[in-house]
């Protein structure tokens, strides 16, 4: 049987995004606290996607897969036994998260700037006042 998808964006969600767009290969911010761990509790029982606006520019993909590497090889060597406890490297983790050209379905997608639509749609005023959690 297929794993079903999670689809995380990836600024605001999964790179923290507070310095704002610098380019499709800039990713200059640190990871969003938790992110790796919740990779890592899921990549397993899930097929984890990585989308991004970035995802269809040049050189957005291999930039986002670059910055993700150098992240889990950090928290791995700070956090010695998740190799044990998960069995798997930080380039086995990269290579379990799927970075596809299009938005594909998913039972969830974890995005920053998304409202969770259950059948009423935002006021004017709630889209007007909207920010995402790290620009607040």
């Amino acid at each position: 049987m297929d794993k079903q998808t999670i689809c995380l964006d990836f600024d605001g969600v999964i790179h923290l995004y507070v310095s704002g767009w610098k380019g499709a290969d800039a990713i200059p911010d640190d990871i969003v606290p938790n992110a790796i761990n919740f990779l890592l509790e899921n990549f397993n029982e899930y097929n984890l996607v990585i989308h991004s606006c970035r995802s269809h520019q040049e050189m957005g993909i291999a930039a986002m897969k670059s910055w993700l590497l150098e992240k889990f090889k950090k928290h791995f060597e700070e956090n010695v036994g998740l190799w044990i406890k998960y069995l798997i490297t930080p380039n086995r983790l990269l290579e379990t998260i799927n970075f596809p050209l299009e938005k594909p379905p998913a039972i969830i997608y974890i995005d920053d700037r998304g409202f969770c639509f259950k059948g009423e749609f935002p006021s004017k005023e709630y889209v007007d006042k909207f920010k995402p959690w790290n620009k607040k």
